[in-house]
């Protein structure tokens, strides 16, 4: 029935994206404004579609997260946030949905991988205020709270990436002389 087409149809769209990141094609910019997009769909579908068990498997997640936090598991802890996003998407039950979401949480956490995760972003909190209005089924409240996150991400990943850039242009530079 296609199954592994489509599994090899989906690691090709995140390579593609990823090459067009690397080239330049696609910025950092690009790519927040299509996941704060996106997830905004993704919130009101979960406000709508979300059960009981559903949240408690959100909740868990962010648990995790907070544990391997106080525990300095930091690698750790970027997997378990990153996959607080794959557990949104599954609950909207739309599996195109849930494929993009796949490949662009795996394009962030290579790129988190590379870079680094501020350890100053309250990951916890942040997340603990967006399933405040999740149980409420406040989607726009809950909107609000993600796109900040994600705004506060997008400003760590561009400062770090400037600052590599930054280093790479005076290692090149000594390099020379």
């Amino acid at each position: 029935k296609g199954g592994a087409f489509i599994i090899e149809g989906k690691h090709t769209f995140t390579r593609s994206l990823e090459d067009m990141i690397s080239l330049g094609r696609i910025t950092l910019a690009d790519l927040t404004e299509a996941r704060v997009l996106i997830q905004e769909v993704i919130v009101r579908l979960v406000c709508e579609r979300a059960t009981e068990e559903d949240f408690l498997a959100l909740e868990h997640d962010i648990d995790a997260v907070e544990q391997l936090t106080r525990e300095g598991r930091l690698h750790e802890k970027v997997i378990y946030s990153i996959n607080f996003y794959k557990i949104l998407a599954e609950i909207t039950k739309n599996q195109v949905i849930i494929i993009l979401i796949d490949s662009l949480t795996q394009i962030l956490r290579r790129m988190i991988n590379i870079i680094g995760l501020d350890e100053a972003i309250d990951l916890a909190r942040s997340r603990r205020a967006f399933m405040r209005c999740l149980r409420a089924r406040d989607a726009d409240g809950a909107v609000k709270e993600m796109t900040t996150h994600l705004n506060i991400l997008h400003d760590h990943l561009e400062q770090a990436q400037r600052k590599a850039m930054l280093r790479a242009a005076a290692l090149s530079e000594t390099g020379r002389v």
